[in-house]
């Protein structure tokens, strides 16, 4: 252990790993003073440690990063703005501060709620009542659908609030989570599809430590990846590492980076596909070992349906050996594979998945995607080549005392680009990029942070999902498309297992709202769910076309909103529950270590806590309104083992750990959370250590970051460039649609090819030629999302940031228009109209306009007094712009006028 402050704990057996952990804990204080270790986690580039002070009455008077976890945490020390903020969140004048029951039955936007403060008891008792009527009844109703819908925050920071959620709806029965906000749709969705198939990856980032060339399609690195993000990406570039930006606007990581490059919205794709003809028929360098070795490159198909030529016996996928000239088993002894070529098998006439590969990239010249993208095609060349010259084809690094393959050349892609239309193009080029120089999951190159954070943490004997299926690839369920085992009807109301059959859970999150109002041809109109319930959740102001989510919620009969301050959902609920908030709250999570998000290449991984710094108002924290619910409703004993099942497994064993609950017993949040600090410390210690030394480290081995080498000792390939179980999938669902009528659903069938199709994507949201700008999005790193809008302190702060509250738009472009900068103008859709400021700028092309999400609060203290546009209420919530995943992306045509 290098760094000195650090101790380490004395080794029960010979196969436990040392523990490591601040001797110094938070810090000392001024005499009557104190501070108190605990975590920020309010947006996906936590878990951080921060410290809390407590002046001599006992008020919390500043919040920092813990500089005693510098040197082990990737933090190192620091936190970000959005923690400092947490001292006002705390003391927010407008919090809620007990329960609320609604008075007035009419729901709508203009409707006062007539809210009414009760007992807890009371509270809890109505939404008892309400779960125990539902559980009666059954939880699905007569059409089928579930009776309980909830929402909850996004699902990276969800879990590090909501105490023993998991637990609760586990044994209350299935709930349907349908109906949620931005998340699970306007997130990294079609990546998180498509990186989990390819390579087990829920998102896909760069190795930063070692990445050289790092190209970002719209990535916001330097607004999204926190603190230990920001840090890393420093001191890449201090070690001479080139960023290159490809956006629309001149972002804040674009202004930061080495070279922006202005590209035209939605046209990613075609740009990264013409790199790729470029690299095959131009500069023709490539990594052939990996593409053999670690691909389906090699891989047969037959001519005449698109699929993988399969041995009738075996069903295992056939290569040709270029050396005996003949065909083989992919997993055979193999002298050489052959690539190219076309060759006739058991009859069958069929190529290498390499060659119709090659043959599908000749047409995507440099000069068909500049007049799609508006970027010079010698621009295209020129990053082609430089990405080649880089990657080092060939060579290696010693890591950890073994030798792996080095490829320092990585793609990013940011929200908006990958998800909604032309996605698919984009993640898969960008995939295929750094396959061809041998680039997935090695030392600076393209990697899955997150993909075995469980296994590893837990220390699985096992390599989980990445053993090979009979193809040789990882392992996994797509949900069912034959006729018999089809889901018909929907049993979701995203109806995901039937028109996304590759996610087990991710849908068309905003087209459950709208079939709800407004159902497409042939596909059933989905109930209302009986109850919803939603925690740090606000679809009424980030979900598409705001105006459906209003009318399915003015009709929900019974809504329980876990409630901070007044919002824009909450408006329309039935109960407030205020759940004791960051600073009032106790739980256990994980840090350090590989994530499901910016992670890896930290040697140490552990948990710490988060806890109550001061005393609770008359709120409750998460965990002990569950238990008293799960009392109330008579699923006690199942809710305890759910506990036992999710949060107190020994993590060497696998097996129940010696502190697990007993059944027929209620237990205090202090109880379970003391459990699971001795479970994962495997009795070392308790809750009362953790309260006063925040948290604990352990190693987790370097080399676990880089999957490859799971990859070699599995035998398993990466499932590119040819998508055959893609393909396959699509033609049975074809089918399944064709015999149910279902023609709504046509667009995003056509994604189910061996081979993607790309095109200008950008004609797609063509809506008239009035209608000449292209209004986007993008993201500041000082809102978590608009979750922290309430606070005056993050205001203050943002309005600093260049455009930040405004619209902002070319400064020549708007001089055209007879717009300047600070007159108020009005931006129109065919959807609606939003009102917002003109900010004239250079750095934005002059056929965008830009604004940030997500605002234009109606309803949350504070924030509905800022007058800052939500382009949501122009958008629509439409199948058109979605894509096969079910993701969309923040895109319109408007047009923008001066108010007069």
């Amino acid at each position: 252990m290098k760094n000195k402050f650090f101790t380490s704990a004395k080794e029960g057996s010979s196969q436990e790993p040392p523990l490591y952990w601040s001797p110094k804990g938070a810090g000392q204080a001024e005499p009557g003073e104190k501070w108190v270790p605990t975590y920020c986690l309010q947006c996906n580039s936590g878990l951080d440690p921060i410290r809390v002070h407590l002046n001599k009455e006992g008020t919390a008077d500043k919040v920092e990063g813990n500089p005693n976890f510098a040197g082990m945490h990737p933090n190192d020390g620091k936190c970000c703005f959005k923690a400092m903020g947490l001292i006002e969140k705390l003391y927010n004048p407008n919090r809620i501060k007990g329960p609320m029951k609604r008075t007035n039955p009419k729901k709508g936007a203009s409707e006062d709620p007539g809210w009414k403060e009760i007992g807890w008891d009371e509270a809890l008792d109505i939404v008892a009542s309400k779960l125990k009527e539902i559980r009666k009844k059954g939880m699905r109703d007569e059409t089928g659908q579930l009776r309980v819908a909830v929402a909850m925050a996004s699902d990276g920071i969800g879990p590090a609030f909501n105490g023993t959620w998991n637990a609760f709806f586990g044994a209350l029965g299935p709930v349907d989570g349908s109906l949620r906000q931005g998340s699970g749709v306007k997130c990294a969705h079609c990546e998180h599809v498509y990186g989990e198939l390819w390579h087990a990856s829920f998102v896909c980032f760069d190795d930063t430590p070692f990445v050289k060339l790092l190209i970002n399609f719209g990535r916001g690195i330097n607004t999204s990846t926190g603190t230990q993000g920001y840090r890393r990406y420093a001191d890449a570039r201090s070690r001479g590492a080139r960023f290159i930006q490809v956006e629309p606007h001149l972002s804040v990581s674009g202004a930061k980076s080495d070279e922006w490059i202005p590209i035209k919205p939605k046209t990613d794709g075609p740009f990264m596909f013409a790199m790729i003809h470029t690299i095959l028929y131009e500069i023709q360098k490539l990594d052939l070992p990996f593409l053999k070795q670690r691909t389906n490159a090699p891989y047969l198909v037959r001519l005449d349906n698109g699929y993988y030529l399969e041995d009738p016996d075996t069903h295992k996928p056939m290569v040709w050996d270029s050396v005996v000239n003949e065909a083989k088993f992919f997993d055979s002894p193999i002298q050489d594979f052959a690539l190219e070529g076309q060759y006739e098998v058991y009859g069958i006439e069929t190529k290498p998945a390499f060659q119709l590969f090659k043959e599908e990239m000749e047409k995507y010249t440099p000069e068909w995607a500049s007049e799609i993208c508006d970027v010079d095609a010698s621009t295209i060349r020129r990053l082609a080549m430089e990405w080649i010259e880089t990657a080092h084809i060939g060579s290696t690094m010693e890591i950890d005392g073994e030798i792996l393959p080095y490829r320092p050349v990585c793609i990013n892609l940011g929200k908006d680009v990958n998800n909604g239309l032309g996605a698919y193009q984009a993640e898969w080029a960008s995939h295929m990029l750094s396959v061809l120089v041998g680039g997935l999951e090695v030392v600076g190159g393209h990697m899955s942070p997150g993909a075995r954070l469980l296994e590893a943490l837990e220390r699985a004997p096992e390599t989980g999902p990445r053993v090979p299926d009979s193809y040789g690839f990882a392992k996994r369920t797509f949900a069912p498309t034959d006729k018999e085992h089809w889901k018909w009807p929907p049993s979701l109301r995203t109806g995901v297992y039937s028109l996304n059959p590759l996610s087990s859970w991710m849908g068309a999150y905003h087209l459950a709202w709208k079939a709800i109002v407004d159902p497409p041809e042939g596909w059933p109109r989905p109930s209302i769910p009986d109850v919803y319930i939603t925690h740090r959740a606000n679809p009424a102001l980030s979900q598409f076309n705001l105006e459906t989510v209003r009318k399915v919620l003015e009709k929900i009969p019974f809504h329980v909103a876990f409630a901070y301050t007044f919002d824009e959902t909450s408006h329309y609920a039935n109960l407030l529950l205020p759940e004791a908030t960051d600073l009032e709250s106790l739980q256990l999570f994980r840090m350090g270590g590989p994530n499901f998000v910016k992670r890896g290449n930290e040697p140490y991984q552990g948990f710490h806590i988060r806890q109550p710094v001061v005393t609770p108002l008359n709120t409750m924290d998460m965990t002990d309104i569950f238990t008293e619910l799960a009392a109330r409703i008579g699923i006690l004993d199942s809710y305890n083992e759910g506990i036992n099942r999710t949060m107190l497994m020994d993590p060497g064993t696998k097996k129940p750990s010696p502190y697990s609950l007993e059944l027929g017993r209620k237990y205090r949040v202090e109880e379970i959370v003391d459990a699971q600090c001795k479970t994962v410390t495997r009795g070392k210690f308790g809750l009362d250590w953790f309260k006063e030394n925040g948290g604990y480290f352990e190693p987790y081995p370097r080399l676990e970051t880089y999957h490859y080498r799971e990859m070699v000792k599995n035998g398993l390939r990466y499932e590119l460039p040819y998508q055959g179980r893609l393909k396959r999938i699509g033609d049975e669902l074809k089918e399944r649609l064709r015999e149910h009528h279902l023609k709504f659903w046509d667009k995003q069938m056509e994604e189910y090819k061996g081979i993607p199709d790309c095109y200008d994507f950008s004609k797609d949201f063509e809506t008239g030629a009035e209608y000449d700008m292209w209004l986007i999005c993008s993201r500041a790193g000082q809102f978590a999302w608009a979750t922290n809008a309430m606070l005056p302190m993050t205001s203050e702060i943002s309005e600093h940031v260049m455009g930040l509250p405004q619209v902002q738009i070319n400064t020549d472009r708007a001089a055209e228009k007879g717009i300047r900068h600070g007159d108020k103008v009005l931006v129109t859709s065919p959807w609606g109209e939003i009102e917002a400021e003109a900010f004239c700028r250079q750095g934005i092309r002059p056929d965008c306009l830009v604004v940030t999400q997500f605002f234009g609060h109606w309803m949350t203290p504070f924030a509905k007094d800022r007058p800052w546009p939500n382009m949501n209420e122009i958008e629509p919530n439409d199948i058109w712009m979605t894509d096969a995943t079910g993701s969309s992306s923040d895109h319109v045509k408007v047009r923008i006028s001066k108010k007069r």
